[in-house]
């Protein structure tokens, strides 16, 4: 069971001292600002409401390990103030909503060892990421060429997946990128060569993947990469 997005509902409404206590309020509006779960995720069922849409002051929205299912709800769209979703090792369904877009505070975005599904959506590139982790996950299609929008983004973990298609040109604009993994994946086609712009990059892993062709020349300036 869910709280209301006020805190001076939760304890009577919810009936759950659990998620009571995963709560963190704004002491002046009595607002939820985050709803972490920690080492209590197991305890917790059920679906994300539409209602979550409501707490327009949730920064943080951490499930992770915990029995919650179903989708993501396309509200969550409205938690504007949202920096942080953790929905990972969860039995979370369905694809990523397009509202996600609206989350221009998204800082970090983990759904892995899930079963989202479907395409990652190309207003995913307007967010401001520092980790992408859709590992582990049933998510298919083409990597988004959106995706070399994330200028910030260090962790883009997408092994394990369905994935397709070519490696974007555009990844080369994620120039904070320290680690990119997507082994055990359909990524075909060769390396492009703005990769060698990612001077941080220190793991490339292509391992078990259709890509192909010869490796850039000029990656031997990523004196910091270790290619697996």
């Amino acid at each position: 069971m869910w709280p209301e997005a006020n805190c001076n509902n939760a304890a009577t409404e919810s009936g759950e001292d659990s998620i009571n206590q995963a709560l963190s309020c704004n002491v002046w509006t009595g607002k939820i600002t985050k709803v972490s779960l920690d080492n209590m995720g197991a305890r917790i069922t059920g679906t994300i409401p539409e209602c979550i849409g409501k707490m327009t002051e949730l920064s943080k929205l951490e499930l992770q390990g915990s029995q919650i299912h179903g989708s993501i709800p396309g509200s969550i769209g409205d938690c504007t103030q949202l920096n942080t979703l953790d929905l990972s090792n969860t039995k979370i369904s369905g694809s990523i909503p397009e509202t996600i877009q609206n989350l221009q505070r998204l800082d970090y975005l983990k759904l892995e060892s899930t079963q989202i599904g479907g395409s990652i959506p190309e207003g995913i590139g307007q967010l401001p990421l520092g980790t992408l982790d859709l590992s582990n996950t049933q998510i298919e299609g083409p990597i988004p060429q959106t995706i070399g929008r994330m200028e910030y983004m260090d962790h883009l973990l997408l092994h394990n997946t369905k994935l397709s298609g070519t490696l974007p040109d555009s990844v080369g604009n994620c120039v904070e990128l320290t680690i990119m993994n997507l082994e055990n994946t359909k990524i075909s086609g060769s390396i492009p060569q703005t990769i060698t712009k990612l001077t941080n990059l220190q793991t490339l892993n292509l391992a078990n993947t259709e890509i192909d062709g010869s490796v850039p020349d000029s990656i031997g300036e990523l004196t910091g990469l270790n290619i697996l």
